[in-house]
Formats: C-alpha cells, structure tokens, sequence
C-alpha cells in the first residue's frame, strides 16, 4: 500500500517540533542560545505545561474551562524530562508514524496524537494517582501504538501470523509499562500512557478508512 504524502508530511512535522523544542532546551541549558536565563527554560516549560490533578479538581469544582489549561493537555508531549526520553519519543512517533501513514491521513493521524495525549493527560489528572506535573510524548505515542492496534483488530494490517505476533507485543507492551509503573518508577504516569493507548484506539476506530461508515451502520442496526 502506498504512503500519503500529507500524511508522512504530518509524522515528520511532529517529529521535527518535538526534536526542535527539545533542541532548544539542551541549547540553553549548555548556554549556547539564550543568555544566562536559558538554562531555566526546562523548568519553566513544565511549570507552564505540565499537567496535575490539582488543574481537573479546579476545574470541575469552578464548572469552568480555562483555554491556559485546556492548551495544557496537547502542550506537556512537546516538553520532557531529559533529552534522552524526547529522543525515545521522537524515535517512535517517527515509526509508529509511518506505519500509519500507509493506512490513514494525515489529519487522522495529528489528531491522534494531540487527542490521544490530551486523553493521556486527562486520565492522569482524573485518576488522582500523582501529584507531580505530566509532561513528555509518551502517551501520545501509546495513541499511536492503540491506533495501530486498532488498524490489526479491524484486519486493515496484513493478516496472517504477522497480525497475531503484532498484537502479542502490543499486548506485552502495555503490560509491561503497566508493571514498570508500579514496581519500578516513582509515580503514576504510566496511567497517562494507559489512557492515551485506549484513546488512540477509539479514535482509530473511527478515524480508519471506512470507519465512521462501520459506526453508523452499527448505531443504525443497533
């Protein structure tokens, strides 16, 4: 199956604004760009982009919906931890990415990643399991990874013992960040990774080729 060329367009457009933002932190932290007040930008990005619990209890108490925090639930998978995690990231959106350009569009695929990290971001606020700021693309490629599963379960991945070893690993994938995030990180942000997999998925589901037709034809017969 060929690539769309928006779509490939699109992967690469998100890998390169996570690589720059990343760019631009380790630039002015060793103090080549930006002057002294550089080697804060980290910092202050996460303060300003990271995502708590504390921001979805305001929220549903003041039954209001500030555009500062909202924009913070697409914002934080832009800004990490350490370069080694945006590389991580980076790697895979790049991957996982066109893998999916082969079978979806390019507007399908942005809005997995923005949606699918603003799921992320917002099972982790509403799960209440940590206190301390999300930040980092992680769950908007566990997005991508619960597309791609998504793709192998509706059979438009090529079938056979390649469909069968793909979710295997999907499956062991998930499992194992699940195990990692409770015996061995300190804090809950696998759970923003867990609910950013099964967004990915529900959007791919309808967001495939042929999908929204499948949905109404089910919400019809239903």
């Amino acid at each position: 199956m060929r690539r769309n060329p928006f779509a490939l367009a699109v992967v690469w457009l998100l890998a390169m604004a996570l690589a720059l933002a990343e760019a631009a932190f380790v630039l002015g932290g060793a103090g080549v760009i930006g002057g002294p007040e550089a080697a804060a930008w980290r910092l202050e990005a996460i303060q300003r982009v990271g995502v708590a619990p504390a921001m979805t209890d305001w929220m549903l108490e003041n039954r209001s919906l500030p555009p500062d925090l909202l924009l913070r639930f697409a914002g934080y998978a832009f800004v990490h931890d350490a370069p080694l995690q945006a590389l991580f990231v980076v790697v895979l959106v790049a991957g996982l990415g066109r893998t999916l350009a082969a079978r979806m569009g390019g507007g399908a695929i942005l809005a997995i990643f923005v949606l699918g990290a603003a799921g992320g971001g917002l099972g982790y606020a509403l799960a209440g399991l940590d206190a301390q700021l999300l930040v980092g693309g992680l769950p908007a490629v566990f997005a991508l990874l619960g597309a791609f599963a998504a793709l192998l379960v509706a059979g438009q991945i090529p079938a056979g013992l390649l469909r069968v070893r793909a979710l295997a690993l999907i499956a062991l994938a998930v499992a194992l960040r699940v195990a990692l995030g409770l015996w061995v990180e300190d804090g809950a942000r696998w759970s923003a990774d867990i609910a950013g997999f099964v967004t990915g998925a529900l959007l791919a589901a309808v967001l495939r080729p042929g999908g929204w037709r499948a949905l109404r034809g089910r919400v019809r017969h239903g």
